[in-house]
């Protein structure tokens, strides 16, 4: 490669002042660049749209079944042993391309909903998605005057507790009284202090 002086007549600005098919070609070639930058960044968009929900609907989706399970440890142990009562750390997260929102877990076991509190469901850029529990389904009340929890983004520290109505000396926690009191055996689901 050759370096030319700042004064040398062959400079390269000077050489494209001159050459004027250069200067003609340029914006048709700037031209072609937006077209195709056109074409391209609407489908680019898309496919990371596409990529982003179904990623967070994977793991949200994965989460809740995870949770599921340990409530499923929970509702199958005794009253008073050490599984009645465990923690899970529930990880919800958005995504630059698909928003993640309202997510609920539970219901009210002694309401007329009483079917929400075995599933879960929760929304990506307005769509709602369910999450039903393979096989055996646990009723899960939250600790919340509704029954429902609705996490906020990020790590939420869960505490799952066994209320069972036959065991007169277990207290459930305060909102989870409701449940017990309808006779009906199920996990109460609390925002744990971490």
């Amino acid at each position: 490669m050759r370096i030319l002086p700042n004064n040398s007549p062959h400079t390269p600005a000077k050489i494209l002042c001159e050459d004027d098919a250069a200067m003609l070609g340029m914006p048709l070639n700037l031209s072609i660049a937006m077209l195709v930058l056109m074409l391209v960044a609407p489908l680019a968009y898309s496919g990371l749209h596409s990529f982003g929900v179904n990623t967070t609907q994977g793991e949200v989706d994965t989460q809740v079944r995870l949770l599921f399970q340990i409530a499923e440890v929970v509702y199958l142990s005794e009253d008073g042993a050490p599984s009645s009562q465990m923690e899970f750390t529930l990880n919800l997260q958005d995504r630059a391309t698909a928003r993640l929102e309202n997510v609920r877990l539970g219901g009210d076991v002694a309401g007329e909903d009483a079917a929400q509190a075995k599933y879960a469901d929760f929304e990506i850029d307005g769509r709602r998605y369910f999450v039903v529990a393979e096989g055996f389904q646990v009723p899960l009340m939250a600790d919340t005057e509704s029954g429902e929890l609705h996490p906020s983004m990020g790590r939420t520290l869960l505490s799952l507790t066994l209320v069972d109505p036959e065991m007169e000396d277990s207290t459930p926690p305060h909102a989870c009284q409701a449940g017990k009191a309808a006779g009906v055996r199920f996990v109460c689901v609390q925002e744990a202090p971490e």
